[in-house]
């Protein structure tokens, strides 16, 4: 059996990862069901024995009530690491049509959990308003031309657009911008961006400490971040003073 605490952290990222929808209980998982499509969730795979039978289960389904079935988000815990039975899964979607998308991993972060920050004097997270909204839009398209968002692949550009912006103050001086949307109990970092006459001297850290305690404050039991490449994963990690908790892969239909 897993951990009922991994169990309900799994179920409450998934809630807040997976599109809208009707939601279907299933061993070690839930299905979200729309008006075209639907998505697997899985936090415990191993639940559901054999995968091959489920997926062609699944599969029929979609067919007869004529949806797609979009793809699978599977979670992991950091210390699980590879196994046959994970591997055999894989192996099972890409078969069905569901190959990994790759180049898009994701780490979830539990608030409180993060290595002690030394503070940056006054700095602050505030929410945008019509004084630092300039700052703010000067900061997104600055942003965007760096480099992609820390966007996850199910998250629209109207819905990233529509994301809280919070602009980051130091001595009330606009110097970066963070972009945070929110589902159940799961908060999503979208972008972070911070001048370059800004960064380091621990400044990256003290934004992180900052989210982390914003998080906490809206009642926000998790964070979570998509990256493009596995080393920006690791780099973003040792800025925040984070450790990972749970790996996030998606399989998606093409």
């Amino acid at each position: 059996m897993p951990d009922p605490n991994y169990a309900f952290t799994a179920r409450q990222l998934l809630l807040g990862a997976l599109p809208p929808g009707t939601y279907e209980d299933l061993p070690g998982g839930m299905l979200a069901l729309g008006e075209e499509e639907f998505w697997l969730g899985l936090w415990s795979p191993e639940e559901l024995g054999d995968p091959e039978p489920k997926i062609k289960e699944l599969q029929e389904r979609a067919r007869s009530e004529g949806k797609r079935w979009a793809g699978v988000i599977l979670l992991q815990p950091v210390e699980a690491g590879e196994s046959a039975g994970l591997n055999y899964l894989a192996e099972a979607l890409y078969v069905y049509g569901l190959p990994e998308l790759q180049g898009h991993p994701g780490l979830v972060m539990l608030p409180g959990k993060s290595t002690p920050v030394k503070p940056v004097k006054g700095l602050r997270l505030a929410a945008e308003d019509e004084e630092t909204r300039p700052a703010a839009e000067a900061f997104f398209s600055a942003a965007l031309s760096e480099g992609e968002p820390l966007t996850s692949p199910l998250l629209d550009v109207q819905r990233l657009l529509e994301s809280q912006r919070l602009v980051v103050l130091i001595d009330e001086r606009p110097v970066g911008l963070i972009q945070l949307s929110r589902g159940g109990l799961l908060g999503r970092i979208n972008l972070i961006w911070v001048d370059p006459a800004a960064r380091s001297h621990g400044v990256g850290r003290a934004v992180m400490h900052e989210v982390a305690q914003y998080a906490q404050q809206q009642g926000l039991l998790m964070l979570s971040v998509w990256v493009q490449r596995e080393g920006m994963l690791r780099y973003f990690l040792a800025k925040s003073g984070y450790q990972e908790q749970i790996r996030v892969r998606l399989y998606v239909g093409e």
